[in-house]
């Protein structure tokens, strides 16, 4: 019988110190059930501790987070959430009190108000998680053949020696892959950190750090992008898939983008319309898990002559839109009046730019939009 190893079994437990108490009941049910729940009760505060929390959290196999006003409002509950959904953690957020978080707006909750436990369901989901991170151990190696009532050395034949080397290369580039990845990920953090701080008030020794994961990712992708030697085919086959990708980078550059929707409209929320020269903005999250600022300008064209907007600086590119997942912005602004000529067209250009989580400005191609008076609409030129 194949025994199971676990990879990650502990369960993360996210919660604002006030709520420590129901944190610390929901641990040892936690605990009664079989499971393995960590929450950072125990460890000293200091320079180590959120290098031991991102730890913690990373090599997790679920986490789980107590939802209450006192922990959306909690910084270090936000920046523990925003890791595990970075790192595809499966997240389980218990509703303690109040409306719960917007962030995880999309995620099913349980309801543990009157700081009841949670209901069956919530450990049979816990436990299906759990399940599906288990790996087998790895089988032992086929034991050589050898020739009855000899001496010496055993004879390894050569249909054992084949597998053998193909596997023994498939562990290689599997090991470093897997190397490629963690290293990856440290240096996202390690960037962020520097981000947070400002590259002139960050720490030398994380400086250094980021320079020497840069270096070994390079490294690293040269040589998974080498070809690795194979036998001679015993008979023609058609190429796989992975011979197929062979030599390219096995990465893409990892993304912050959720798709992002933004347009003119003179319809209001409710479905009225807007009176011209009051113009309509909307702007719309349309991704699962991560918010997004955004930044707009608006300029209002006639022949050679252009206006940009200000209304308080959200159309003059000055402050920030902050979109949530899943949720839509709705503003307004009115066309300045000298520049509209009943002779010519109105018309509009809108440039958008997204700040991602690791405060990265991605700029989007601008936009033209057009006025229809007839019709009290906008339409989008291309």
């Amino acid at each position: 019988m194949v025994g199971l190893l676990f990879m990650g079994t502990h369960v993360f437990i996210s919660y604002s110190r006030k709520d420590q108490t129901y944190a610390r009941k929901l641990a040892d049910d936690l605990r009664k059930r079989g499971f393995e729940p960590w929450m950072d009760d125990r460890i000293d505060f200091g320079g180590r501790w959120w290098r031991t929390i991102d730890r913690k959290i990373r090599t997790c196999a679920a986490f789980v987070v107590v939802m209450t006003p006192d922990s959306e409002e909690s910084e270090w509950v936000e920046r523990e959430v925003q890791l595990a959904l970075r790192e595809g953690k499966p997240i389980f957020p218990l509703l303690l009190r109040g409306p719960g978080f917007s962030l995880l707006i999309t995620k099913q909750h349980a309801d543990v108000a009157g700081e009841r436990l949670p209901p069956v369901d919530f450990y049979e989901r816990l436990g299906q998680v759990a399940s599906a991170r288990r790996v087998p151990e790895p089988k032992p190696a086929p034991l050589a053949r050898t020739a009855p009532h000899l001496t010496g050395p055993p004879v390894i034949e050569p249909e054992v020696v084949r597998p053998l080397e193909e596997h023994a290369m498939t562990e290689e580039r599997e090991h470093l892959r897997n190397l490629r990845e963690k290293s990856h990920k440290r240096l996202q953090v390690l960037e962020l950190q520097v981000a947070e701080l400002g590259e002139l008030h960050a720490p030398p020794h994380k400086l250094t750090e980021i320079e020497q994961l840069r270096a070994q990712i390079a490294d690293l992708d040269a040589k998974l992008a080498a070809e690795p030697p194979s036998p001679e085919p015993e008979a023609p086959s058609v190429q796989s898939e992975k011979e197929q990708t062979a030599g390219r980078p096995p990465f893409e550059p990892e993304m912050a983008l959720p798709p992002l929707d933004y347009r003119i409209t003179q319809k209001l929320p409710d479905g009225a319309q807007r009176r011209f020269p009051d113009v309509g903005f909307v702007i719309t999250n349309l991704g699962d898990s991560l918010p997004v600022r955004v930044r707009v300008k608006v300029e209002a064209v006639l022949h050679d002559r252009t206006v940009v907007f200000d209304e308080g600086g959200y159309y003059s590119g000055s402050k920030f839109f902050n979109v949530n997942p899943r949720r839509s912005i709705w503003g307004h602004f009115t066309f300045p009046q000298e520049i509209i000529s009943d002779e010519d067209r109105t018309e509009l250009r809108i440039t958008v730019s997204i700040i991602d989580q690791y405060e990265r400005e991605h700029s989007l191609l601008p936009e033209g939009w057009v006025y229809m008076p007839d019709q009290n609409a906008w339409y989008a030129e291309p």
